[in-house]
């Protein structure tokens, strides 16, 4: 077996794409939360609302995975994307009303969710 066929193979494993795509999101979790941070800390008079980060981006991107396998006809995938923009417009307005309007949090959120498709791999 050649090391491009193992690599194939290896990709192709629903639990090795699972494994990914966690380990993205919690990645990219850390990173929003070391922003968060130094934001915070660059401006201390401005509150900061903050919709989680670590846990919260990787449940989301493990939700686009799992919704994706389960219907990959993406209709499942787009119920769930659905109720995350509806869930962010909820937050963004909360933003608003406290005088913030920064769209970071729930663009990367949504990005996040975008998790995989086995047909790319």
């Amino acid at each position: 077996m050649t090391q491009h066929s193992l690599i194939a193979e290896l990709l192709s494993q629903v639990w090795f794409q699972f494994s990914l795509v966690a380990v993205f999101g919690f990645l990219t979790g850390l990173e929003f939360r070391e922003y968060i941070l130094l934001r915070s800390k660059e401006r201390p008079e401005v509150p900061s609302i903050s919709l989680g980060t670590t846990r919260t981006f990787t449940f989301i991107a493990i939700l686009g995975f799992v919704l994706y396998q389960l219907d990959p006809g993406y209709h499942l995938y787009l119920a769930g994307m659905l109720g995350l923009v509806l869930f962010f417009s909820l937050f963004y307005h909360q933003k608003l009303k406290n005088g913030q309007s920064g769209l970071l949090q729930p663009l990367i959120s949504l990005a996040a969710s975008h998790g995989e498709r086995s047909e790319g791999w």
